[in-house]
């Protein structure tokens, strides 16, 4: 049934070029692995379905669809209803999360028109959540605060958000730091998986590319708990993912979307997408719009 979905929209959003309307809502239409930073670094959706003879199939997907409503001609701020699905059966212990919610993220003001050097951006949600593999559901919260630059005109530099560009894009580079608070209400039959959970929330994650061809992205997330009243909840976790990205197509020339193939490792836990404390490596065809 996803693979039947994944495919009609797919359809849906090529004919939409055609028109000019539709190009309009196609424009306000984001799809990407996950809502959890600044809409330009978020990462590309993956899709792997595998369907053995005779065995059980296999799910491996990290997919969010957002749609704009704010005017992006009037303002830099960001408002999207979100539908986000996050499923892997590939591996030892399985992932089943579905998240859909608001999306909000915003600078607080303009660094180009107010010519400043830099701008704290704001990006928050909130949402309903249901895991499926923990038989747990409730509403999530979260708000994270990152610098942002407008960098030196495209020179080597060690700031937030701005772009170092060397040698006419022959390396691009950008790293972004996050930092915030997140909150989580589960509801579940099993009394100690019930409860509420407080967590502070730190985030690196940077981009390299050579030749507009190759993308080396490392991302590390650190959450510490500072409130719980339910008995499922750590301390403290860590997620460090690692990917290298072969970039197939450009948005910015085929007026559609980024496509690339990539490898992924991913070690650790993410309490927000029920993943649990793991470890291991995918290869993955990407799509961004």
């Amino acid at each position: 049934m996803m693979k039947r979905l994944l495919i009609i929209g797919l359809v849906t959003a090529l004919g939409a070029r055609a028109q000019k309307p539709q190009e309009k809502f196609f424009s306000r239409l984001s799809l990407r692995q996950s809502f959890q930073g600044k809409l330009e670094r978020e990462e590309a959706a993956y899709l792997n379905l595998v369907y053995p003879k005779g065995d059980t199939n296999s799910f491996n997907y990290s997919v969010a669809v957002g749609y704009q409503v704010l005017n992006i001609n009037l303002t830099q701020a960001k408002l999207r209803p979100f539908v986000e699905l996050q499923k892997n059966t590939l591996i030892k212990n399985k992932q089943d999360v579905v998240l859909s919610g608001l999306d909000f993220q915003s600078p607080l003001w303009d660094v180009l028109k107010n010519a400043r050097s830099w701008t704290p951006y704001v990006t928050s949600k909130v949402n309903y959540k249901k895991d499926n593999v923990k038989k747990t559901e409730g509403a999530q919260g979260s708000l994270y605060v990152s610098p942002v630059f407008n960098g030196k005109d495209g020179k080597f530099t060690l700031l937030p958000d701005a772009v170092t560009d060397v040698k006419d894009s022959v390396l691009l580079f950008y790293y972004n730091l996050y930092g915030g608070v997140e909150y989580e209400d589960r509801n579940s039959s099993n009394k100690a998986s019930s409860g509420d959970v407080w967590r502070l929330a730190y985030r690196l994650t940077a981009n390299l590319t050579l030749w507009k061809k190759v993308e080396i992205i490392p991302d590390y997330i650190s959450r510490q708990l500072i409130y719980r009243t339910t008995d499922t909840e750590k301390t403290r976790s860590e997620l460090f993912k690692l990917t290298c990205n072969f970039i197939l197509a450009e948005k910015s020339k085929n007026k559609f979307a980024d496509i690339k193939i990539g490898i992924d490792h991913t070690k650790g836990v993410d309490p927000t997408k029920g993943f649990d404390n793991q470890e291991f490596t995918t290869i993955t065809f990407k799509m961004k719009i």
